[in-house]
C-alpha cells in the first residue's frame, strides 16, 4: 500500500475503538478496507452509480463509455456482477459494490489486451529479420539528445516509415501531461495532446 507511515498510523488510531494499541478482527477489517480502497474507484462509483454500488445497467454504461465495449450486453454485465461481487447480498440484488468493482477492474475481464493475445497468436516461423521494425529514439527531439523538442519530429519520423516512436510523459508545471526528456529538460517540452494529435494524423500515411 503506497501510503506514508504517518497516514497508516493515523488510520490505525482512528479505527481502534479502544486505546490499547491493537485491533480486533472487525476493526482490522475496517482498517484494511480504508487503506486498500482506491479513491479513483470510488470516483467511478459516484460518476456511474450512487457512490456505493453499480447496477447492471450502470456497469453497462461504464463499460460502453469508459472501456468502449460496444458489444457488451446488460445480461453480460449481470454475469460479471455474479462473477466478481463477493457479497451474497450484492449477488442477489445484482449490484457491484466497491470490492466487487475493484476485483473486476483488476481482472482479465477488464484487461486492455484481447483474451487471445495472452498466448502466442502471430506467425513466429519467419526469419528474425522479418520481425524488425523501424524505431525512433527520443522522437520528440529535432537535433541531438538535448533538443529542441517539436511535434514536427514525430511527423518526420512517421512519414519516413517509423512504426515505433518514443513518448516520454511527465507531469507538467500546470499539472497537465507533457512530453520531455526528464525533469532536467522541463523548459523543453511538448503538450501531450499536441503529440497525440500529430501521431494520429501521420501514423499510417506511410506505414500500413
Amino acid at each position: 500500500i503506497g501510503l506514508p507511515e504517518s497516514a497508516i498510523r493515523q488510520t490505525f488510531l482512528e479505527t481502534q475503538t479502544k486505546t490499547r494499541g491493537r485491533l480486533d478482527p472487525n476493526e482490522f477489517s475496517d482498517f484494511f478496507a480504508i487503506l486498500s480502497t482506491r479513491q479513483e474507484v470510488i470516483y467511478l462509483l459516484v460518476q456511474y452509480g450512487n457512490g456505493t454500488f453499480l447496477t447492471a445497467c450502470q456497469l453497462f454504461n461504464f463499460m460502453e463509455t469508459e472501456q468502449k465495449a460496444t458489444s457488451l450486453s446488460v445480461e453480460e454485465c449481470e454475469a460479471l456482477i455474479e462473477k466478481y461481487e463477493p457479497s451474497p447480498a450484492g449477488k442477489r440484488s445484482k449490484q457491484l459494490t466497491v470490492d466487487g468493482f475493484t476485483s473486476f477492474l483488476q481482472s482479465s475481464s477488464c484487461s486492455l489486451s484481447a483474451p487471445h493475445h495472452q498466448s502466442v497468436y502471430q506467425d513466429m516461423t519467419q526469419p528474425l529479420s522479418h520481425y524488425f521494425i523501424a524505431t525512433s529514439h527520443n522522437t520528440f527531439l529535432t537535433q541531438d539528445q538535448q533538443g529542441p523538442a517539436s511535434e514536427t519530429a514525430y511527423t518526420r519520423a512517421l512519414l519516413k516509415g517509423c512504426r515505433c516512436v518514443e513518448i516520454d510523459i511527465w507531469d507538467g508545471s500546470e499539472g497537465d501531461p507533457v512530453v520531455m526528456q526528464g525533469k532536467a529538460m522541463a523548459n523543453n517540452c511538448l503538450p501531450l495532446d499536441v503529440v497525440m494529435k500529430t501521431i494520429a494524423e501521420n501514423a499510417f500515411q506511410t506505414s500500413p
